[in-house]
């Protein structure tokens, strides 16, 4: 039996469990694409259409993650901007995008596990955005669990 896809509804619950987390866009981008993963996995939805799609102005930075995909690099990091995709639409931590900066590369990732949490850990995030209490909330609300690894270092 295949896995269904969330539908309109179901993608609300989640927009609205994490609307009133501050800044989300401003160094939770890629915690939040996590966080979506997360919930699908959790809810048992058909997760094969995820795509995480970085934004940078500069290509060596997504030059960088690609190498940490392909087992090249040891650490992958923070870009300007990170949305997902899910059943061919765009999403942000606010919704649907309005406007992405500069370059994009699409992961269609095997290792989305792997490389969000490197990244969270090694990257240089925006501290606008309170990563270690929305992992507190983001929890609750939606009860999954996050890896204390990611926690934001002071």
């Amino acid at each position: 039996m295949s896995k269904r896809v969330a539908t309109k509804r179901e993608l609300k619950t989640f927009f609205d469990a994490v609307a009133d987390i501050p800044y989300p866009n401003s160094g939770g981008c890629l915690f939040f694409c996590y966080v979506f993963w997360l919930w699908l996995k959790k809810k048992g939805y058909d997760r094969s259409s995820f795509t995480i799609n970085q934004y940078d102005y500069n290509e060596t930075v997504i030059k960088r993650n690609i190498a940490f995909i392909e087992k090249k690099q040891k650490n992958a990091g923070s870009s300007n901007h990170f949305t997902w995709s899910y059943n061919g639409q765009e999403y942000d931590a606010e919704g649907i995008p309005s406007y992405t900066p500069g370059h994009r590369h699409v992961f269609k990732l095997r290792c989305v596990k792997r490389f969000c949490e490197n990244a969270l850990i090694n990257g240089s995030w925006n501290h606008m955005f309170d990563r270690n209490a929305a992992i507190k909330e983001v929890g609750t609300k939606l009860r999954i669990s996050l890896p204390k690894s990611i926690k934001q270092k002071a």
